[in-house]
């Protein structure tokens, strides 16, 4: 059986300029360092998607373009999809989202925003506890799963974890 893996982002750092509404809110000039940072990071550790699905508010999009920048590599592009109900989605939105997704992709990033995306973490997670995913967290889960339809709470398994200003070598268990 050829397990799904799944990786979730916050997007990075935003900005709040006057009279912007949220949708619209730009990264922060820190969030604008850490996402290639992290995606630096990412690949590194041999964390690389076949497809980004991301929210289509500008600082997901934009963190999910920064991080796609960093993980292709020798010209192999990774597709970005932009999904509009991403867009502060709630926990539950999130699983429909993802049960419903092309079972040809074997590993999926998504970039969104929290409180879902912690929640989702949490939920998939069997092995830790995710309480809350500061801005530009990456976790990377193995899930005991075949199609995406399958998708529930505790089918994952920590393969990756990392944020800007963690004080530890981030976590990457082992594959064999």
């Amino acid at each position: 059986m050829l397990m799904k893996r799944i990786t979730l982002v916050r997007h990075a750092r935003a900005d709040w300029p006057e009279a912007t509404p949220d949708f619209e809110r730009p990264l922060h000039p820190q969030g604008e360092l850490d996402a290639p940072d992290m995606g630096q990071r990412t690949r590194a550790a041999g964390v690389r998607p076949e497809r980004i699905l991301t929210s289509n508010a500008r600082r997901a999009l934009s963190t999910a373009e920064m991080l796609r920048n960093e993980l292709a590599d020798d010209g192999n592009d990774i597709p970005i999809e932009q999904n509009a109900e991403l867009y502060n989605a709630d926990f539950q939105t999130l699983v429909d989202i993802i049960r419903s997704y092309d079972d040809e992709v074997y590993h999926l990033m998504v970039v969104g925003h929290n409180p879902g995306m912690a929640h989702l973490a949490d939920c998939l997670a069997k092995d830790t506890e995710v309480h809350d995913l500061a801005t530009c967290t990456i976790i990377s889960l193995e899930l005991n799963i075949e199609h995406w339809r399958e998708l529930d709470c505790g089918t994952g398994r920590l393969m990756y974890y990392d944020h800007p200003r963690n004080p530890q070598p981030p976590f990457i268990r082992p594959v064999h």
